[in-house]
C-alpha cells in the first residue's frame, strides 16, 4: 500500500510515527513523509537544518521524506506557538505542488498539537481525491484549555468550529483511546471515529547504546525508580518530590527523573531546598537509548495532575514501559491508570496522592525479586497483546483496507 503521511513533527524530533513509518516500511509498503523542519522540543531548529528552503531527502534508508520551511516554536508562550502553528499551515499548502508523486491509496495524518496541522492533507485530500485518515493524539480544543493557552471564550468558540470543521473533512478519525470517543463526537458523527492506539517497536535484542557513566554505575549501585518523559507541569512533579521526601532515608533508594521542560530548573531548586539527596536529575537522553536504561531499571513510574482532558489520554510512556517487562508504579486517573490494573503489572494511586504512591513504590522496594519479575512479565504480555507496534502496523493497513472495501466504514465502527 502506497501512503502519504503529513505529520507537523518527525525524526529526529522524539515522537512514535517515527517507528511506526519504520515498520509499515519493513513490512512491505511505500510511505511518503510531508513535514516541517525539526524544532521540538527546544524551540530551535536542530543542527544541520534550516528553517528556510524546502527540502527532499529520505529517512531509514528508502522513505522519501519532504520537508518544508516553518517558523520554529522559540520559547513558551502562546504566541510563539500560534506562529508556529501557522507557518506549518501555510507552507504546507504552498508547497503541496511540490509532492512529486499522485498515486497513493490513502493519506494520513499524525494528529499531535495542533490539529490545525491536518489542513495541508485536507487540501491535498480535495486536491488528489484521496481518502483521509487523521490519527487524533490530542484533544482540541479541549487540550488548549487545559494548559491554559485559551481563556477567552470567543476564541475558544471559533477554535471549536475549525476543530468541527477540520474533522468534518476527515474520512476516518483514529483515536488513541477510548476516551477520546466521547469528546470528539461532540464534533463529528460516531460513525466515523475508529479505535487505533499507540504502539511501541520492539527489538528482539536491545541495542548497543552507551549511556553517560554516571547513570550506569546509579543503575547498577541502587535500586532505581525511574521517570523517563518531558519535565512539565502536567506530569505533577510535585507528587514525585514528595514521595522521595517521604522515602528520603530508604537505605539504597534512589529517584531517577530523565528528560527535559519546563520545570526542569524548579526541579533543581527543590531538590537542594529539600535536601532530596535520593533524587537524581540525569538529563535529556536519546530515544534509542531509553530501552536500555529501563531494561537496568528497577521500577519505572508516571505521574500525571488530575486533568479531565489529561485523564483521556494514555501517556505513551505506559507503553514503553510495559514493553521494558519493568513493574509501574503510578499516580494518575482515568485511561491511563485503567491500562496498567488491566495489565496486572504494578501498583496505581489516585492523582497527585504522593503519600499512597509513596507507600506503593516502598510495597514494590520490598518485593522480592521474583515478584517484581511477575509484575513486569505481566506487562509486557499486556503490551504485545495490545501495543506492540508489528501487530499494530498491520492493524492499520486492515482498517485502510477495510475502509477501502465496500463495507466501508460502517464495518470499522
Amino acid at each position: 500500500m502506497k501512503i502519504l503521511l503529513f505529520s507537523q513533527y518527525f525524526y529526529p524530533e522524539p515522537f512514535i510515527i517515527n517507528d511506526l513509518v519504520k515498520t509499515l516500511e519493513m513490512q512491505g509498503h511505500d510511505i511518503v513523509v510531508y513535514t516541517g523542519k525539526p524544532n521540538y522540543p527546544e524551540g530551535v531548529i536542530y543542527p544541520g537544518f534550516s528553517s528556510k528552503g524546502f527540502e527532499k531527502t529520505t529517512f531509514n534508508g528508502s522513505v522519501k521524506l519532504y520537508r518544508i520551511p516553518l517558523r520554529p516554536r522559540g520559547k513558551l508562550g502562546a504566541k510563539n506557538l500560534f506562529f508556529n502553528y501557522m507557518s506549518f499551515v501555510v507552507s504546507g499548502i504552498r508547497f503541496l505542488n511540490r509532492i512529486e508523486e499522485d498515486d497513493f491509496d490513502v493519506i494520513l495524518s499524525f494528529g499531535l498539537s495542533p490539529i490545525t496541522s491536518t489542513i495541508p492533507a485536507i487540501f491535498y485530500k480535495w486536491k488528489k481525491k484521496k481518502s483521509l485518515f487523521l490519527w487524533v493524539q490530542d484533544l482540541w480544543p479541549e487540550s488548549l484549555v487545559a494548559t491554559g493557552y485559551i481563556t477567552n471564550r470567543i476564541v475558544l468558540f471559533f477554535v471549536k468550529v475549525l476543530v468541527k470543521w477540520i474533522y468534518s473533512c476527515c474520512d476516518v478519525v483514529l483515536i488513541q483511546s477510548h476516551g477520546f470517543h466521547k469528546p470528539i463526537s461532540e464534533y463529528v458523527d460516531k460513525k466515523k471515529i475508529v479505535f487505533y492506539p499507540n504502539s511501541i517497536r520492539v527489538e528482539k535484542t536491545l541495542p548497543i547504546v552507551t549511556i553517560p557513566e554516571t547513570l550506569n554505575r546509579l543503575l547498577d549501585d541502587f535500586f532505581c525508580v525511574v521517570f523517563a518523559g518531558n519535565l512539565g507541569k502536567a506530569q505533577s512533579l510535585n507528587t514525585i518530590l514528595d514521595a522521595a521526601e517521604e522515602l528520603n532515608d530508604l537505605t539504597g533508594l534512589k529517584f531517577v527523573l530523565i528528560g527535559a521542560g519546563s520545570e526542569l530548573e524548579w526541579l533543581k531548586e527543590q531538590k537542594e531546598m529539600r535536601h532530596l539527596h535520593n533524587v537524581e536529575l540525569v538529563g535529556r537522553l536519546e530515544m534509542d537509548k531509553m530501552s536500555f536504561v529501563y531494561s537496568k531499571s528497577d521500577v519505572l513510574i508516571v505521574t500525571l495532575a488530575d486533568n479531565e482532558t489529561i485523564n483521556l489520554t494514555i501517556p505513551s510512556k505506559i507503553q514503553s514501559y510495559l514493553s521494558s517487562g519493568k513493574p509501574i508504579v503510578a499516580s494518575l486517573n482515568g485511561e491511563g491508570a485503567r491500562v496498567i490494573k488491566n495489565a496486572n503489572c504494578g501498583l496505581v494511586s489516585e492523582a497527585c496522592d504522593s503519600h499512597e504512591f509513596s507507600e506503593n513504590i516502598k510495597s514494590v522496594y520490598l518485593l522480592t525479586e521474583t515478584e517484581r519479575i511477575e509484575m513486569g512479565r505481566n506487562g509486557l504480555d499486556y503490551f504485545n497483546e495490545h501495543f506492540n507496534m508489528d501487530y499494530q502496523a498491520e492493524n492499520l493497513i486492515r482498517i485502510f483496507e477495510e475502509f477501502k472495501s465496500e463495507e466501508g466504514i460502517s464495518k470499522l465502527s
